[in-house]
Order: C-alpha cells, then sequence, then structure tokens
C-alpha cells in the first residue's frame, strides 16, 4: 500500500485492507479540510452505496472520528447513537440507523506531527474491540498516514506539471482558433479534469438583461439538462459573485442562504449530483463579462489552491470572450463592406494575425525565478532556448528603471492586493537591447504554491511607428506655422481642406 501512488487507488485500498484486517463490516476514510478541520469523506468500504458517504463533511469534533481527530488518539463507543456527548450531523446519524452500524471506533491518521484523516470502522452495537485490536489498528493507520500522504505529494506534483501543460495548451488555442465556442470548451473541459469535479461551465453576460448564458458546459452528468443553461440576473452562486465580483464558493447551493434561486433553477439542482459550486467572475478591464462555475458533490470545500486554479482558467475564459466580440466585430463590418474577396481574406488574415500574436510569450516564476517559458518567449527577447530562462530571476527581462514598479506588482498581487493584470513595461532582451512589451499576468498553483503566470506581446514596432508619426505631426505643424507666405490644401473638387 505505501508503493501505490495513485490517490484514488490508495483510499480504496485502504478502507478495504482495514476492514478484512479487523473483521469489521464497514470501514470509511475521512481527510481533514485545512480551512475549517472537518473531515470530508474520501473512501467507504461495506457501508452501502458509496455515494451516501463520499464528499460528505462531518464538521470538526462531530462522530467518533471527529473526537479521535480533536483528541489526537483513539476514540472507541459500542454505540455512538446512544452517547449524548457525541454530536453528529443528521446524514450520519441515518446512516447509522440504516447500516446498523453503531459500534464505531475512530483512529487519526499523523504524519510528522500533523494529523491529515481518520479512519473509521463500524460493526454491530456492543462489538468491543480487544486492545491487541486496537493496536493494530493503530499500527495499521501509521501505515495508512504514509500511503496518504506519499499520494498527495505525487498528486501536487502531477497536477502542477498537468495545470502548467493546460495553461500553454490553451494559450496555443485562444492565440490560434478564431471559433471563440471551441476555445471555451477547450478551457471548460480542462479545468474539469484538473479540478476532478462533475461539471464546469462558462457563462456570458448578456449586456441587455444582465442574464448570465451558458456557452461551453463539461460534465460528466447525465443527463446533460440538469445543469442550468441560463441564471436570470443577480440569481445563482455566480449572480452573487459578480454582484460581489469576487470568487464565492459553497458546499451546498440548495441551502446556502447567501443564494437567490428561481423555482425552475432549484428544481432542476433538486435532481443533479452537483450541489457544491464555485463561481468566479470574468472580467475585462474593470467591467464583469461572464463567469465561470464548477459544481461536484455536495460538501466539497474548495480550497485556496483551487480557487487559484479557476481564476487562472478565468482569465483565459475572459480572454476568449473578448476574442468572440472582436471576431464578431470584425465579422459585421465585413458583411457591411463591399469588399472583393482578396479584401476580405486579407481582413480574415488580419485578425488570424491578431489573435496569434495576443499571447506570443509565455511563462511562470515562482519566488521570482522562471520555472517554465515557451519558444515565443525565448525568441521576443533573444534567448536560444526557453531552457536557458528556466531558473533565472524573471527581473533580467525587465530593463532596471522598471524593476521596482513590476516587482510592486507581484508583491501585492501574491499578497492578495489589487494589482494591474494588463500593463505595459519596458522590457531588455539578453544582448541588452530595449523591448516595449504589454503583459497579462495572473496567480495560479505551481506545485502547491502560488505562482505567476505571464504572456508576453512584444509591441517595440508599434510604439516606434507611433512615436514616428507623432514626430512626422508636429514637423507638418511646425512647417505650417512659421511659413512666411500664406500656404492653403483643396482637395480635388476644389473645397479648402487647410489654410
Amino acid at each position: 500500500m505505501v508503493g501505490t501512488l495513485d490517490p484514488g487507488r490508495v483510499t480504496h485500498l485502504i478502507v478495504d485492507a482495514v476492514m478484512r484486517l479487523l473483521r469489521s463490516r464497514s470501514a470509511a476514510l475521512y481527510q481533514v479540510v485545512p480551512e475549517s478541520a472537518a473531515l470530508r469523506c474520501l473512501a467507504v468500504a461495506g457501508g452501502g452505496d458509496a455515494r451516501q458517504w463520499i464528499g460528505k463533511v462531518l464538521p470538526a469534533g462531530h462522530g467518533v472520528v471527529g473526537r479521535a481527530v480533536n483528541e489526537g488518539r483513539t476514540v472507541w463507543s459500542s454505540d455512538f447513537l446512544a452517547e449524548p456527548n457525541i454530536p453528529l450531523p443528521d446524514w450520519l446519524r441515518e446512516r447509522a440507523r440504516e447500516t446498523g452500524h453503531r459500534s464505531v471506533v475512530g483512529v487519526p491518521l499523523v504524519v510528522r506531527g500533523a494529523t491529515i484523516g481518520a479512519l473509521s470502522l463500524g460493526n454491530a452495537p456492543g462489538r468491543v474491540m480487544s486492545d491487541a485490536e486496537l493496536e493494530l489498528l493503530r499500527a495499521f493507520a501509521d501505515q495508512a498516514a504514509l500511503a496518504l500522504e506519499n499520494a498527495r505529494l505525487f498528486a501536487e506534483s502531477e497536477r502542477g506539471r498537468q495545470t502548467a501543460q493546460a495553461l500553454v495548451e490553451v494559450a496555443r488555442v485562444l492565440a490560434q482558433e478564431l471559433d471563440p465556442d471551441l476555445v471555451s470548451q477547450r478551457i471548460a473541459d480542462s479545468l474539469r479534469t484538473l479540478m476532478g469535479a462533475l461539471s464546469v461551465a462558462l457563462y456570458r453576460v448578456e449586456p441587455d438583461s444582465g442574464d448570465l448564458v451558458s456557452v461551453a458546459l463539461s460534465t460528466g452528468v447525465a443527463p446533460v439538462t440538469r445543469w442550468v443553461p441560463e441564471l436570470p440576473r443577480g440569481t445563482g452562486l455566480a449572480g452573487l459573485a459578480i454582484r460581489e465580483r469576487r470568487p464565492l464558493a459553497t458546499p451546498n447551493i440548495l441551502v446556502d442562504p447567501r443564494i437567490t434561486l428561481t423555482p425552475e433553477v432549484r428544481d432542476r439542482l433538486a435532481h443533479a449530483p452537483h450541489r457544491a459550486v464555485l463561481a468566479v467572475p470574468l472580467f475585462a478591464g474593470d467591467r464583469v463579462i461572464g463567469a465561470l462555475g464548477i459544481g461536484d458533490r455536495e460538501g466539497r470545500l474548495f480550497t485556496d489552491e483551487e480557487i487559484r486554479l479557476a481564476q487562472a482558467f478565468a482569465d483565459q475564459a475572459a480572454l476568449a470572450f473578448r476574442n468572440a466580440r472582436l471576431f464578431a466585430h470584425e465579422q459585421a463590418a465585413r458583411a457591411e463592406a463591399e469588399a472583393t474577396t482578396s479584401a476580405l481574406q486579407a481582413s480574415e488574415e488580419r485578425y488570424r494575425v491578431l489573435v496569434e500574436g495576443s499571447l506570443q510569450g509565455m511563462y511562470i516564476h515562482q519566488d521570482r525565478l522562471i520555472q517554465f517559458a515557451n519558444e515565443p518567449m525565448a525568441r521576443i527577447f533573444g534567448y536560444g532556448s526557453p531552457e536557458d530562462l528556466v531558473g533565472r530571476d524573471y527581473l533580467i527581462l525587465i530593463a532596471p528603471q522598471e524593476r521596482a514598479r513590476i516587482e510592486a506588482f507581484r508583491a501585492a498581487r501574491l499578497r492578495g492586493e489589487r494589482a494591474p493584470t494588463r500593463y505595459e513595461t519596458q522590457g531588455v532582451a539578453k544582448d541588452g537591447t530595449p523591448i516595449r512589451i504589454e503583459v497579462l499576468v495572473s496567480i495560479i498553483p505551481w506545485h502547491g504554491r502560488p505562482a505567476i503566470l505571464g504572456t508576453f506581446l512584444d509591441i517595440t514596432e508599434r510604439r516606434q511607428a507611433q512615436e514616428a508619426l507623432e514626430r512626422l505631426s508636429h514637423q507638418h505643424e511646425l512647417i505650417l506655422t512659421s511659413a512666411g507666405e500664406g500656404i492653403f490644401g483643396q482637395d480635388p473638387e476644389g473645397l479648402a481642406t487647410f489654410v
């Protein structure tokens, strides 16, 4: 068991093995939720329908296992339903009455002094655990805790790698694909896989009504119609997140008093398994343009790391929505114009160049050290390959006079304070050549800790052209105002254009 690294397999191996080892009728494995010290059920064996257990949350100190975690020792009760000093949630009381497993022993799972979860064994009332059995259970718990910790570390490392790959792939699709629906679907599919959630949906704000309309849905739930395709303005957790302009989560959307639901939406959700919801608003500048919704089984508590991950994908979704709007405007302009086929093709190419160039360079840095860079990033700054950037301080890419400002943005962002997510600055190439760059940044999880995802656009030529145009305009004005003789201009029809 200790050599197994797949988290899902580890949890089921633990409950199956301990139930057989101690000849119990049921076994359950719980994980400590760091934000609340509650216990969330990860796996169950012999307790009936696993869906009635997995994902359920025991408030801190509730049940025999809750007491075991609070007191840091093995706790046993011959009939925990008959003990008034053991608080119980209604769902656990109901499960115990259905199964008859009222004799329960709980043992905390501890790794390097930190409690990470707990194991419980259930039997018929009156079952007595011998000292030898309790000692065997404690020894098994030590092995189980080590197996869980190894699986967690592996999953964390693997998730960081998958997150970077998914974000790079979404950025690539965003840069190359004109169809915003395809990009939105890719974002929803990638995030659902990374979050291990039942459903992910992207909503767009309707400008006239303010209602939210679903534009992409990724789900493993059948039928798909159980997901809400449209939310009236201000309703649902997404409506509340938009109103408060921040990510919000709930373990059960049906009973959360903060959330307003229409009768139709409430009826849909009552028949759907995804009641734990995380909602993240999408911004274009200071304007909210949509929302990202993640749904999972009742009781799931989304971590800060998961919220940061969702925000990173929300930033990509906002870009997709912006590109959709630009594309729609471009299409409308072409429809109105009496252009030739060649002009139409040229317009499409101009738009494609705009989109492909919108995310030319990408890097991820943590503690100021670059952890990842793509080929365009290396090319923009004159490095031979992305590997030449990895491990170096990201500030080497920023001009010395700009470093204090950009570092202040980074520090504020990591403290949770407001900081620009899009700005222009002066960069510097490997050979010292100055580069004008436009930067889009967001926070993502990387190996369990916050990191910065940055995308770069080289705007040096655009700035040089603007400065040249301003100089020509100034020279033209000087010529006209300083001439000793009168000067006037006229158009082909003889009308004066300037004097």
